[in-house]
């Protein structure tokens, strides 16, 4: 029984209480204190409590159970699932307004403990996370004891020493508390989203604003919600502001990621986004979304064709080419390098022939189809299966020309990569390379791609590679009657002038070593 027995305050948390009752009581250490209410330490620090721990701290205290329980953050447990919870509540540290830090009495408010609130609801200012002193987190016992656990500092002197300035994203805040505070609704893009609607939009939308921002290092693994609890309260809010004045606010964050420099990664986070779009909730946004991606491609291929033939009636530029095929530039390189497009001089640069490109686009496109292409994949999807270990875009083509993939374009597509591949044919493909994805797991400096087989030898990247294996099986003989093939292939950095390659079930086939003759 606490002998002291201060009354809580309206908007105070349990475990603040708790903490706060404790210290008055003259009680220095929370072990005592979780040994009397019969609590443990990972619900302690949620303040998240079970009804037998909560009827011992109403005996404790002398408080209603029922005041109690509204202290705690049960009922935003109840609200929402737990991977959700998990990211929303705060462990360990705590955040707080350095304008309620000023009052009379220090107490933790029970809001300060979601990690989607970064602002003062009252003052309309930032929360402090770290010491301004030493830029450590701050838990809530050096809170409630106004020091800085490690550097001993006193935080209201340096707290209040400083002047505050209105938070800029307060009305955003306003809305997330509605949302994550009050449960209600909000209003976006022209629809009313309850908590997990809201949550599901942000979790692909963040796709898109990390890529953007540079934030989303490895696009393969990462989450958009994955490890932002520290700063989600800032994300959540760019996403309010991203779908605020729709669709303005969103065409503008699409140009900001149309911009992406790394062309692996814009592909990657797009597909991503594009996973929430078929939802029909989401019609309005994907309705925008299709729109400007058709605009943007219809523009550049015109804009392309044109200056290209202001140049030349035959001839194009690559960056021209690249914008044309819905291609990055590296790709459109690598296809110079192997052959696949020639490159002709005119008026002292370097050009394509218009006609080729042509024909290559044709040939990858395969048949349009106006029906839903069930049982396929579109291209940009398969290359997110593997990340940077799987079949590079260069890849998918040689092996739709060498016609091991069936391609079919649904009625719209512009660029190569949204050509659909059935999914039977693709995971007998991807089955080739099990062996290499298994040494890539183990080799940080191996990689692997496909490289083709011709009369002259095996052709990768622009290099010639001889096998006196393949020269003894006459595959360069083949080649030269039958027409080149696509064969899988494993390379080392530390080797550049050697390769292995693979038949199916991506089983070694032989030694392929650069002619330098």
């Amino acid at each position: 029984m606490f002998l002291i027995r201060p009354n809580p305050y309206k908007d105070e948390s349990l475990t603040g209480y708790l903490l706060r009752t404790n210290f008055i009581n003259g009680y220095p250490e929370k072990n005592y204190l979780l040994k009397m209410i019969h609590g443990n330490l990972r619900e302690f620090q949620r303040n998240i409590y079970h009804e037998v721990s909560i009827d011992r701290i109403s005996k404790l205290s002398g408080i209603d159970s029922k005041i109690l329980h509204q202290m705690t953050d049960n009922l935003f447990k109840e609200r929402m699932d737990e991977s959700t919870f998990n990211k929303l509540v705060l462990r360990n540290r705590i955040q707080f307004c350095p304008m309620c830090f000023k009052s009379d009495t220090i107490y933790h408010q029970k809001v300060w403990n979601l990690s989607v609130i970064n602002v003062c609801l009252e003052h309309r200012i930032d929360l402090i996370k770290t010491c301004p002193i030493c830029s450590n987190s701050i838990n809530l016992v050096s809170y409630i004891k106004g020091e800085c656990s490690y550097c001993r500092n006193l935080l209201m002197k340096e707290v209040t020493e400083n002047l505050y300035e209105e938070s800029r994203n307060f009305a955003n805040h306003r809305l997330l508390a509605n949302l994550f505070i009050d449960f209600k609704t909000i209003e976006l893009f022209g629809r009313r989203l309850e908590m997990d609607r809201f949550m599901t939009l942000s979790q692909y939308s963040l796709f898109l604003l990390q890529g953007s921002n540079g934030v989303m290092r490895n696009t393969r693994h990462s989450s958009g919600l994955e490890n932002q609890k520290q700063n989600l309260g800032h994300w959540l809010s760019k996403v309010i502001d991203m779908y605020k004045d729709f669709p303005t606010n969103f065409v503008s964050a699409l140009n900001r990621f149309d911009h992406i420099a790394d062309p692996t990664r814009k592909t990657i986070v797009k597909t991503k986004f594009e996973k929430m779009l078929q939802d029909d909730f989401y019609q309005n946004i994907r309705s925008e979304f299709v729109n400007y991606w058709a605009q943007k491609q219809a523009y550049r291929k015109t804009t392309a064709l044109k200056l290209g033939q202001d140049i030349s009636s035959k001839n194009i530029s690559k960056f021209k080419a690249s914008i044309v095929m819905g291609l990055n530039i590296t790709t459109v390189n690598q296809m110079v390098r192997i052959g696949l497009l020639n490159e002709v001089s005119y008026q002292y640069k370097k050009w394509l022939i218009i006609d080729e490109v042509n024909e290559l686009i044709k040939r990858c496109h395969g048949e349009f189809s106006s029906k839903k292409l069930f049982d396929r994949i579109p291209i940009r999807e398969a290359i997110e299966m593997k990340g940077k270990n799987g079949i590079t875009v260069l890849g998918y083509i040689l092996l739709i020309l060498n016609q091991v993939l069936t391609p079919i374009s649904p009625i719209g597509a512009t660029s190569i990569l949204d050509v659909t591949l059935d999914k039977s044919e693709l995971e007998t493909v991807l089955s080739y390379f099990g062996k290499l994805g298994e040494s890539l797991q183990s080799q940080d400096d191996v990689s692997h791609g496909i490289a083709t087989i011709t009369r002259e030898g095996v052709n990768y990247e622009g290099k010639t590679f001889v096998s006196p294996k393949l020269a003894t099986m006459k595959c360069f003989n083949h080649a030269e009657i039958h027409g080149e093939w696509s064969i899988p292939i494993q390379y080392s950095l530390t080797e550049p002038n050697q390769i292995l390659l693979y038949h199916m079930h991506g089983l070694e086939a032989a030694v392929a070593k650069e002619d330098t003759d």
